[in-house]
């Protein structure tokens, strides 16, 4: 036989193949591993450059923090060791018990396969009639949790029994919101914890935190713990105006002595970003307990009122931006609007939002698919503004206005979780988590 092989030119034997690097050990000299191999990058994950040098410069950072972020170290977020990659993206469900001023929720949660300290949490809170499907806390919530499955953030998605027809179970509402930021940063170490309020919702999937935000918070400024946005998207260098919303580190005493004026300077607390380290957590605890005693834990939009109290007490260690960094209202797209540098005119471009809202709202209940196109060229959704928050919309406008922004973003989005081995998570376990709450006592 070997006679007859050697005839047939097969004289020499098969050279023996190099073994297969282990996933996440080095590289074999000489022949990087798969896992240290740079991957060609979605188009939905790379920013617009230019064609210079600074283009090439921002694809080289998008690169080499993408490919840091697949690196996966024990001991992150999830607060185990990560085992090779999760291709679900099913929730663990967990019945978090509440306390006096805490409510029992069901939590759903989705574990991140970037598991490092460096990265972070991303939550939000819901109520079973605003998570339903067709709705906008539905839409948001979907959008959101794939966003941060995306980018390798870990979501956990707190949902109560209370409904937001009850005014009084608004007020409980508002306030589980410091609530859970206070026990998402009581967990294994994160470097950062992010919130969004069930009407914000991604608008650009490509962007994310480290990419955006972290510039705001320590260590890039040393100072600063927390990252609130002021309610106006107009301002320069991310300064709030007309409006006057302290900065950290540039807060008069005399700014500090009086409440916020109602022009737009109060801080709106729909998008949360906080830095998790002992200072940050004492400043969260502190707002949670309702400033302790210091504020108003009954009343309507307390919890934002208690918010702005908060910042005159740590004036160095919360910085407060334009909303147009992370917290765009709905009707603001920068290519519709000059700046406006005066109370005046912020009262002027109020004015004619209110007027657009009522025509949008007319045009939804004659027509919703006609309505759909002006809703995104005239919003937020149709920037590319990182962050959309549909605050002081009639339901009916923002039910229609996040079907329309979903139907555009989940294609992206699959781009993006593909990319890193993931599925999209379909509406997220609607009917797991009903059945759950069901069983609530």
């Amino acid at each position: 036989m070997i006679a007859m092989l050697q005839s047939a030119g097969h004289s020499k034997p098969r050279p023996k193949l190099p073994p297969r690097t282990p996933r996440g050990s080095a590289p074999l000299p000489g022949r990087p591993s798969a896992l240290h191999q740079p991957r060609s990058l979605p188009t939905h994950a790379v920013p617009k450059p230019d064609n210079g040098a600074l283009g090439k410069l921002q694809r080289a950072a998008l690169l080499s923090r993408i490919t840091t972020s697949r690196k996966r170290t024990p001991g992150g977020c999830n607060g185990t060791e990560a085992k090779g990659r999760r291709s679900s993206n099913a929730p663990k469900q967990t019945l978090v018990r509440g306390g006096p001023t805490d409510p029992e929720a069901i939590e759903l949660f989705w574990p991140a396969d970037r598991n490092d300290s460096s990265t972070g949490r991303v939550l939000g809170i819901g109520t079973a009639d605003n998570l339903a499907a067709g709705t906008y806390g539905g839409y948001s919530s979907e959008i959101v949790i794939n966003w941060a499955t995306a980018h390798g953030y870990s979501y956990s998605l707190f949902i109560y029994r209370h409904s937001l027809n009850k005014t009084e179970d608004k007020a409980r509402l508002f306030w589980a919101k410091p609530q859970a930021i206070r026990r998402m940063l009581q967990r294994p170490a994160c470097a950062w914890t992010m919130y969004l309020d069930g009407d914000a919702v991604i608008n650009q999937p490509r962007f994310s935190v480290e990419e955006k935000l972290l510039r705001f918070l320590a260590p890039a400024v040393p100072a600063v713990r927390i990252l609130l946005t002021c309610h106006s998207p107009f301002g320069d260098s991310d300064d709030c105006l007309p409006c006057k919303c302290c900065r950290a580190g540039r807060c008069p005493a005399s700014a500090r002595a009086r409440p916020a004026p109602a022009d737009g300077s109060i801080a709106n607390a729909g998008v949360v970003l906080v830095r998790n380290d002992p200072t940050a957590r004492e400043m969260i605890r502190w707002w949670a307990n309702a400033g302790d005693g210091e504020c108003d834990a009954h009343s309507y939009f307390g919890e934002q009122s208690c918010a702005g109290r908060m910042q005159r007490r740590w004036v160095n260690q919360i910085d407060v931006v334009s909303a147009a960094v992370m917290n765009a209202p709905f009707w603001y797209n920068p290519a519709n609007w000059t700046n406006v540098t005066t109370i005046q005119e912020y009262h002027l471009a109020h004015r004619s939002i209110r007027i657009q809202s009522s025509e949008f709202i007319r045009a939804v209940k004659s027509n919703e698919n006609r309505s759909r196109p002006a809703l995104r060229t005239s919003s937020c959704f149709s920037s590319d503004l990182f962050i959309c928050h549909a605050y002081a919309m009639q339901t009916a406008l923002r039910d229609v206005a996040f079907r329309a922004h979903h139907a555009t973003i989940v294609g992206p989005l699959r781009h993006l979780l593909s990319w890193r081995g993931r599925t999209y998570a379909e509406r997220p376990a609607w009917t797991a988590w009903k059945r759950h709450t069901l069983s609530v006592t």
